[in-house]
């Protein structure tokens, strides 16, 4: 049910964009859609179906193995030819001797069976686990495929911003021109004044062309995390979806939502298990075989003759010293696998500090950027004022406008890198996706 409600909204989406150019999406709907129609979700997802069906490969070691066989043999060496001859119950007394050259077509049915091979128990126990790893690191990849889908949506939100600033700067560069060209026109004004304003709006209209752009491309990089060639439109974003827990709490957790860190934890203990399959292998093994022959002179698959064999096999590998060196290899890879993981967690609780530290930054930056802009405004505003009444310079009034872009572009990225280093810290504590999801 929930495959077909997800192709629904797939096909709905495609025909809303042949129809309207562009469909807009929020947040919530671009990252669904992206963890299961993603290519690499899928390609990752298959890798995980392969690892399932080597958990259930180690299962099956444990069932019997039937087999049937069909061979062909001729000779006139006396024990072959008195053997061969006796399964097919044709030997006489007369030609025990001397029974000259034979035929045989041999049927075999054979079963066989592990009874006892304690490495198959421990390797079955192994296979579930790297299962689990791999399962943990499938979680941690969809969470990865949305944190992507987050900084591409988030981009096409600060294309969109960045192009209004443009264009309102694109404006601003026009009026200047007017003001230049009737300050000439009423003899108040120099021609260099004029040139230098066309110059600035020139430049004006040549960031606006790469904003829009920019806009475009990102639209479309979006739409390639969904893995659709097509264009999509966003909504604004809200700091409230990113409802970050006390950093003392998600420091305590961590361990419990990376899933990436679990798969690894899961990993350490597949290479403890892999020093207990290697000291196994000084185990006796038990099989039951079975085996049933059919002995013919002139045709496969006949009868002259027919038998069976079956009975329990021991085998005990009593001395191999090359064992011995493999339980100390993997002793040593057990060793390897533990440093790693102390220092991996102590790695991840880092991250999740800094990037707490991160959010914390991004908020202050922002609120300078606010004032800032607000400053910048009153200057441009007062320049202005000041060039229309001769007090002031061309050139202050395009410093003024240039300071005025440059807080405006800078509220911009600081609005963005504000709500990208929220996500960012979700993300580095393993909620990302969680908590995303659950907004309504």
């Amino acid at each position: 049910m929930e495959k077909k409600f997800f192709y629904m909204v797939m096909i709905l989406l495609l025909l809303s964009s042949w129809a309207s150019g562009e469909q807009v999406l929020t947040l919530k709907d671009a990252i669904s859609i992206a963890i299961k129609s993603n290519h690499y979700v899928k390609a990752k997802e298959f890798s995980l179906f392969s690892v399932k069906k080597d958990n259930e490969m180690a299962m099956d070691q444990f069932y019997p193995k039937l087999y049937l066989e069909e061979k062909f043999t001729k000779g006139n060496y006396n024990s072959y030819s008195v053997f061969t001859k006796l399964n097919q119950e044709r030997l006489t007394m007369d030609k025990f001797f001397n029974p000259g050259e034979v035929n045989n077509f041999q049927t075999t049915i054979g079963i066989e069976m592990p009874v006892y091979i304690r490495e198959l128990f421990i390797n079955k126990k192994i296979k579930n686990r790297l299962y689990l790893a791999s399962e943990n690191d499938f979680k941690r990849f969809q969470e990865d495929i949305a944190f992507q889908v987050f900084s591409s949506y988030i981009n096409v939100i600060k294309a969109k911003a960045m192009l209004y600033v443009s264009e309102k700067a694109l404006e601003d560069a026009k009026e200047v021109y007017a003001i230049s060209q009737r300050r000439v026109k009423n003899g108040v004004g120099i021609k260099a004044d004029e040139l230098r304003a066309y110059v600035f709006m020139k430049e004006k209209e040549a960031e606006t062309i790469k904003a829009k752009n920019d806009l475009l491309l990102s639209k479309r990089a979006l739409g390639l995390t969904l893995s659709v060639e097509e264009a999509f439109d966003v909504v604004d974003l809200s700091e409230k979806i990113f409802l970050l827990p006390p950093m003392e709490e998600t420091l305590k957790s961590v361990q419990l939502n990376r899933k990436d860190l679990i798969a690894e934890i899961q990993y350490l203990d597949t290479a403890r298990d892999n020093i207990e399959i290697n000291r196994s292998k000084f185990y006796p093994k038990i099989f039951l075989s079975a085996n049933y022959f059919n002995d013919d002179k002139s045709a496969p698959f006949g009868r002259d003759g027919s038998g069976y064999i079956a009975g329990l096999y021991l085998r005990w590998d009593i001395f191999d010293k090359t064992r011995y060196d493999e339980v100390k290899k993997s002793e040593y890879e057990y060793g390897k696998a533990k440093e790693y993981i102390n220092q991996r967690e102590k790695e991840i609780r880092f991250r999740v500090y800094e990037s707490y530290l991160r959010v914390q930054e991004a908020k202050e930056k922002l609120e300078v950027a606010k004032n800032a802009v607000k400053e910048a405004e009153e200057t441009f505003r007062l320049i202005r004022i000041r060039y229309d009444n001769n007090l002031a310079t061309m050139v202050e009034i395009l410093d003024a406008e240039v300071a005025l872009f440059s807080a405006k572009a800078n509220i911009v990225n600081a609005e963005t890198e504000y709500i990208k280093a929220l996500g960012k810290a979700l993300h580095e504590s393993g909620i990302f996706l969680k908590t995303v999801l659950s907004y309504e």
